[in-house]
């Protein structure tokens, strides 16, 4: 990890979460709901630790919430990582029980950005990593934060990465990880850290992937149509069929349905037969029940 871990401090508190789908150099959808389920990634050590974050983007301001709970005592060291999944224990792949920060690398990739007490910046604000559990919040401007991820590398050997100017930035499927355990753990010599730091503080605790948040959900209308036995409908609003023919075929429409509303218009059926004509010979039209289901559409 890059100077900042090494700089390691006791902080306040701190977060974990980022979104937005933005091309380096400009903000695109000023609007951004993400959140993220956190869940244990040792759980030998760590079996009750969870979390949850949420991140708000409204034009350049950029908030990130997080809260961690039932988490060991210690220094959180967190961040978004380039990858697109959590490691699981599977993938301990030298068998010593622990999924350690190099193991859990190769899953989740390298750190983008720190969640730390300057969102704005890679290198500043080590000093607000969390401690033991915590509820955070933190606020930037995007564009200041986006500035720093496309300055050069200096150090391209860390555990942090930049962006290159035509990369697209965007956070859908990114991954949240948080690492930490007490410093007093007993770790095996098998487990491996990254960036010179102890085990103890490069452990991965728990981990969770970013996904667009739905601030409302929309359920289309379900229409159920009616059964056809001659003149007469209920249900909707239908203007009867003609029946031409000894044997007609019927083609109905059960109409359209408008989820928001709730209202359904019906149409009219119509049987054409082979030959000759027939109105109304059999009975009755009974309109099927119409259910609709209307919804509301949040943030996107």
């Amino acid at each position: 990890m890059k100077k900042k871990y090494k700089q390691l401090g006791l902080g306040s508190t701190a977060i974990l979460l980022l979104a937005g789908i933005v091309s380096c150099g400009e903000i695109n959808d000023a609007k951004k709901d993400y959140s993220v389920t956190l869940q244990a990634v040792n759980a030998q050590v760590a079996p009750t630790a969870f979390g949850n974050g949420s991140l708000a983007m409204d034009k350049d301001n950029f908030t990130a919430n997080i809260n961690l709970s039932l988490a060991p005592l210690g220094t959180h060291i967190q961040s978004i990582t380039v990858g697109g999944a959590c490691p699981t224990i599977a993938d301990d792949k030298n068998g010593d029980g622990f999924v350690d920060a190099v193991e859990a690398q190769a899953i989740a990739g390298k750190t983008l950005i720190p969640l730390d007490g300057d969102l704005s910046s890679q290198e500043a604000g080590a000093d607000g990593y969390p401690v033991d559990n915590y509820n955070y919040s933190e606020t930037t401007s995007f564009a200041k934060m986006l500035s720093d991820l496309v300055l050069p590398d200096t150090d391209p050997n860390d555990s942090i990465v930049k962006l290159s100017t035509s990369d697209e930035l965007t956070f859908q499927g990114k991954v949240v990880m948080i690492h930490g355990v007490d410093a007093a753990t007993v770790l095996p010599a098998t487990v491996q850290s990254i960036d010179g730091l102890p085990a103890q503080a490069t452990l991965p605790l728990v981990c969770g992937v970013l996904q667009k948040s739905n601030s409302g959900t929309t359920t289309g209308g379900t229409t159920t149509g009616g059964t056809t036995t001659g003149g007469t409908t209920t249900g909707g609003t239908t203007t009867g069929g003609t029946t031409t023919g000894d044997t007609g075929t019927t083609t109905g429409d059960t109409g359209t349905t408008t989820g928001e509303t709730g209202t359904t218009t019906g149409q009219t059926g119509t049987t054409t037969g082979d030959s000759g004509t027939t109105t109304g010979q059999t009975g009755t039209t009974t309109g099927g029940a119409t259910t609709t289901t209307g919804g509301t559409t949040g943030m996107i």
